[in-house]
């Protein structure tokens, strides 16, 4: 069976990036409209944008897909649903989502609609993978963090397409999983407003000594153009190019430089050339890696968390304003330039560029050159200066977007006095008539010739270029110049309609109301729930679970307690419910055993990851719905409880209001203290040497779940690192989220839940203590001070 050539899907922040992306060798271009995406800071796409947009990509043969990948609030959920219904109805060939929520509207109210699972969703396993399939999802981007084998056996185990980022930049997280932009600045990059604090300089420090300092946070950019022979061989559908934020050259010259490597492999005989990966590396790259595709082991650590490009020149002298360069690579005027220092980069450009008196418009590799910049920079002599951008990149680019594939079209005018304006138009195979609102007045005067009708109506556009224009005039009509500009927009408009109508969707619009009102119509919310508040409890010890049974009615075992140590609990405590709380990522192994030791033996589970909730649901295990799974309104919740989740434990980043306004509040069971892990990642799980130091090594050895990291950042907060057994690690917020002497706030809720599994033994027992007081109606004193509210008294943005 003949190899499937994978499509290249390309990102789009703007209009002219878009045409870039298009023009350069994309089969797909992905978008966002204004508002739900997960690049919201991008320049993005109004609604008539996404319909241009999509047309744009039909006229070349592309495919069109719009991202709505952030999670949805109840109040967001109605537009959310039109801006999908809109794009929908245009001809979008997709919508890539997060929120299980809008997936569940969608698959209802639009079940034609393609959904494709984005990477926020944390898909990371082959039975999560299949859980989204059976919900209806065509295709999964997968999570950045797996390797070829592990996506080989993800593409065997599920009917959905597979989709993987093969360029671009990386997260430190798990894309769903972060939370540090949210809790630091109350921008989420689940909600698209990610302020990248990774990509800030932290130090590292170990209670046994060693420090580290540094960009700890910021990854190498992802490149794999020299491997896309094996990510073909892995069988992925879609090879995906990171960067809706960013410019025209980037966008032309990563779509160049793929399309080619592609093709290459598929008997195209053309090859890339040394400009292209330069045009590559220039674009933007910081420093670069093979991701996690690989198993490399430097993911970690750029010397500067910017764009790096390609070494330019070495700097050998001073010349009154001018800089004296020997070059490393060709250099043009107008070239960017950069210079890198410890923490900070100078960028600038070679405005003028001399050999000795003579002022050139370029010069070549191995030439000693003086250059001029504008503002000078601070430079040192012997000092590296990299490209960043490049005038003849620039010029590639945007003469790229001009090579449009226009529809050669034939307009007939009539034009009558007493009549309404008319015209004629034909192109490839089609009629289409166009008749104007207005009727046309009779000239008092002068009336309206044949030639001012061309000059104004007879127009080139994205879609369409004039071939033969002919007009029939009578009566001495006269035309204002404003009828004619409107109905020039009519004859557009009509012509592109026609051209697009195989893409167009209709729908029943009073169906679909009804249908969208039903939907979104719920039960009142918490204070239907009458029955007795329950309590429960996450902790990683067997001794602290116990500590906590007399306030608690259901103790929740971390997955690194021994399955009998979780039996001897049960045993002590038949009064309670027992549950084993999965963790956030699990591989198709650690999913296996899971199952064995807990899923299949009756034993109640916490559900932290797709995966794992499709063994529960497989399995007909009793489960909750845990808040990885980032449950962020309404029907994200309805969804779990037809799946038979018994309770949720809704995303942290809801406010309080926002939980009262949900539905099923005698579901759900809101954290009211615990501290939020911040980040989870799995970028050091090779790197531990270098990136924890070689005394966090020798602690890791002799105590794989190893807790005495701190990590410090410019302000002086200090954040617990915690890296497990399996290489995973979780950075913790400085202060646990405690909303236990506000208890009350959560009366109505089914449960309250509390996590101690990154807190300090005394911690826990305050806390314990203060809940049995709280709950005995007493008044009790706070032990302990630092601590926040969370996002549950600030919405997140």
């Amino acid at each position: 069976m003949a190899q499937k050539k994978p499509e290249l899907a390309m990102p789009a922040g703007s209009m002219d990036a878009l045409k870039a992306a298009v023009m350069n060798g994309a089969d797909a271009v992905y978008f966002g409209a204004k508002k739900f995406n997960a690049r919201i800071t991008a320049e993005n796409f109004s609604q008539e944008q996404v319909r241009d947009s999509v047309d744009f990509c039909h006229q070349h043969k592309k495919k069109a897909f719009l991202a709505l990948n952030t999670l949805i609030k109840d109040s967001e959920m109605e537009e959310a649903i039109g801006i999908a219904k809109e794009a929908y109805c245009a001809g979008i060939d997709a919508v890539i989502v997060q929120d299980l929520g809008l997936i569940k509207a969608l698959r209802a109210l639009l079940p034609n609609l393609e959904l494709h699972a984005s990477t926020q969703m944390t898909c990371h396993n082959s039975a999560g993978a299949q859980f989204l399939s059976e919900l209806g999802i065509k295709r999964i981007v997968l999570a950045r963090e797996l390797s070829l084998e592990e996506i080989r056996k993800i593409k065997k185990s599920c009917k959905a397409e597979i989709e993987c980022f093969v360029h671009g930049a990386l997260c430190f997280s798990y894309s769903g999983q972060c939370l540090l932009s949210s809790f630091l600045f109350n921008k989420s990059g689940n909600r698209g407003m990610c302020l990248q604090p990774c990509r800030l300089p932290y130090s590292l420090s170990m209670k046994g000594g060693g420090k580290k300092e540094g960009f700890l946070l910021s990854m190498k950019d992802l490149m794999t153009i020299g491997k896309i022979k094996e990510l073909i061989d892995a069988g992925i559908d879609s090879f995906k190019i990171e960067g809706r934020q960013k410019g025209v050259e980037y966008v032309a010259a990563a779509g160049r430089a793929y399309r080619i490597a592609i093709d290459s492999c598929f008997g195209e005989k053309k090859a890339l050339s040394k400009e292209d990966l330069d045009f590559l590396k220039i674009a933007f790259l910081r420093e670069n890696s093979g991701g996690y595709f690989f198993g490399e082991k430097e993911r970690v650590f750029p010397a500067t968390p910017s764009p790096k490009g390609i070494p330019a020149a070495e700097v050998i002298g001073f010349f009154g304003k001018r800089i004296k360069l020997r070059l490393h690579e060709n250099i043009g005027r107008w070239d960017g330039l950069s210079a890198i220092n410890k923490d900070s980069v100078q960028e600038f450009n070679a405005t003028k560029i001399f050999k000795g008196s003579t002022e050139l418009p370029k010069a070549f590799k191995g030439q000693v050159v003086e250059i001029e910049t504008g503002k000078k920079p601070y430079l040192e002599k012997g000092q590296q200066l990299f490209f960043t951008s490049s005038k003849r990149l620039k010029d590639f680019a945007y003469v790229s977007i001009k090579k449009n594939r226009q529809v050669r079209y034939k307009l007939r005018v009539i034009a009558r006095s007493g009549e309404p304006l008319q015209a004629e138009a034909e192109f490839s195979g089609k009629k289409v008539k166009i008749v104007s609102g207005q009727v046309i007045a009779k000239s008092t005067k002068l009336h309206t010739e044949a030639g001012l009708i061309e000059g104004k109506v007879f127009k080139a556009s994205d879609f369409f270029e004039p071939g033969e224009f002919s007009a029939e005039i009578s009566g001495e009509p006269f035309l204002p110049l404003s009828e004619l500009k409107k109905f020039k927009n009519q004859v557009m408009r009509e012509m592109r309609e026609a051209l697009f109508s195989e893409y167009r969707k209709a729908i029943d619009e009073k169906e679909f109301s009804e249908k969208k009102k039903a939907l979104l119509s719920f039960e009142p919310p918490i204070e239907k729930n009458s029955g007795a508040q329950k309590t429960a409890v996450f902790a990683d010890s067997t001794s602290l679970l116990e500590e906590s049974a007399k306030p608690a009615d259901t103790l929740i075992c971390h997955e690194s307690i021994p399955q009998k140590e979780i039996e001897t609990l049960a045993k002590k405590l038949p009064e309670k419910q027992i549950f084993a709380n999965s963790s956030s990522i699990q591989s198709d192994s650690e999913l296996a055993e899971f199952g064995r030791r807990f899923a299949e033996k009756g034993v109640k589970v916490v559900c932290s990851n797709l995966g794992a909730l499709q063994i529960a649901i497989k399995g007909k295990a009793s489960f909750w719905a845990g808040r990885e799974l980032n449950i962020f309104n309404s029907l994200a919740a309805k969804l779990m409880i037809e799946k038979g989740a018994e309770m949720i434990i809704p995303s942290v980043e809801c406010s309080l209001k926002q939980l009262k306004e949900m539905a099923f509040g005698e579901r759900l069971a809101p954290l009211v203290f615990f501290y939020p892990v911040l980040m989870t990642s799995k970028a050091y799980a090779k790197q531990i040497s270098q990136g924890f130091c070689a005394e966090a090594q020798k602690a890791y050895a002799k105590s794989p779940d190893f807790k005495d990291c701190t990590l410090k950042d410019r302000k002086g907060f200090e954040y617990n690192a915690v890296l497990d057994g399996k290489g995973i690690l979780r950075l913790y917020n400085p202060m646990p989220v405690d909303m236990l002497f506000e208890l009350e706030k959560f009366s109505g809720f089914g449960a309250i839940a509390l996590d101690f599994t990154a807190t300090s033994k005394d911690e826990a027992t305050q806390a314990l203590r203060y809940l049995e007081e709280k709950k005995r109606g007493g008044a009790p004193k706070k032990e302990f001070s630092k601590f926040t509210r969370g996002h549950y008294d600030r919405e997140v943005f």
